[in-house]
């Protein structure tokens, strides 16, 4: 009775220990931040940066982003911005782009935004000095 006991514990431990690590696999997502104004019609981008995500997707282009990971960004970026450049307070909104599968897709995705912000006539600056 022991040992059937002790195999069974044995190989529970065994099969947690093989199907835990693909939980909690990382991939590699691509990310930026912009923050904007309307009153000023002015918009900052950051250049886009990888940063490691939970390997979870629902669709081909992007992985799951966890809220921690973009309202850390968003912070982050708020405070460069307005401790670098001349935007008022109360007008700023600040908006991750979290965890593209490829660097090529968040680069189509930022000019995508850039050219709308340029239809638009708004004045585009990139933050790049930001550091995330």
């Amino acid at each position: 009775m022991r040992g059937k006991l002790l195999k069974i514990i044995l190989f529970i431990v065994i099969l947690f220990t093989i199907s835990v690590p693909p939980c909690f696999a990382k991939a590699k997502g691509y990310c930026y931040v912009i923050a904007y104004s309307y009153r000023q019609q002015v918009v900052v981008f950051t250049p886009v940066f990888m940063k490691k995500v939970k390997n979870v997707s629902y669709s081909e282009e992007e992985f799951v982003a966890d809220v921690e990971l973009i309202r850390k960004m968003e912070s982050a970026f708020d405070r460069h911005v307005r401790s670098t450049m001349n935007i008022n307070a109360p007008d700023l909104t600040v908006s991750a782009r979290a965890a593209f599968k490829s660097s090529t897709i968040a680069y189509q995705r930022l000019n995508a935004e850039k050219q709308e912000y340029i239809r638009k006539a708004w004045d585009i600056k990139q933050a790049s000095n930001f550091n995330f």
